[in-house]
């Protein structure tokens, strides 16, 4: 079942992301950076994101338990919303789930959300050394238009922008 993020789902959230950016980023980070993000930081994190306006954050559900989750927003570009573009700044499942298809139903839900808010454009940045979450994305369809370099935790790593096209429906 997916459904909309609730404020009380915020713990789980950051337990959800703690654990999957350990796993997935650990041949990208050192440990000192990957454990520098912890439940507790993320929490309040979540707490702070899940009340953004223009932000929607969808939480897959399994036996009553949170499993993964997606979170789309208003691409900003010079302080303004780009009315066409929306993107896709979250996309995280607990590895104990990974190749479930867990993450492509939540991509699947947050591009009918993108589409019924009047989205053309779905763009998401992905460290380009992480070969798992870059497959994944070519799979439902990305294409990389474009990289950058950014510094997470004094470590410079490179990401690519991946797009895709929002179907009509």
């Amino acid at each position: 079942m997916i459904r909309p993020a609730r404020n009380a789902d915020a713990v789980r959230l950051a337990e959800i992301h703690v654990a999957a950016w350990r796993r997935g980023c650990r041949d990208i980070f050192p440990e000192e950076v990957l454990l520098g993000v912890t439940v507790e930081r993320r929490t309040k994190d979540w707490t702070h994101w899940l009340g953004l306006p223009g932000t929607w954050t969808l939480v897959a559900e399994l036996e009553g338990r949170v499993v993964g989750f997606a979170t789309i927003g208003s691409l900003r570009a010079n302080g303004r919303p780009v009315r066409s573009t929306v993107e896709m700044r979250r996309l995280y499942v607990d590895p104990a789930h990974w190749r479930g298809g867990i993450g492509r139903a939540l991509h699947e839900q947050a591009l009918d959300e993108a589409r019924a808010r009047g989205f053309t454009q779905l763009v998401l940045w992905v460290f380009s050394q992480n070969q798992r979450a870059r497959a994944f994305y070519a799979a439902l369809g990305f294409e990389p238009d474009r990289s950058r370099s950014v510094t997470i935790g004094g470590h410079s790593v490179n990401e690519t922008r991946y797009t895709l096209a929002v179907p009509s429906a």
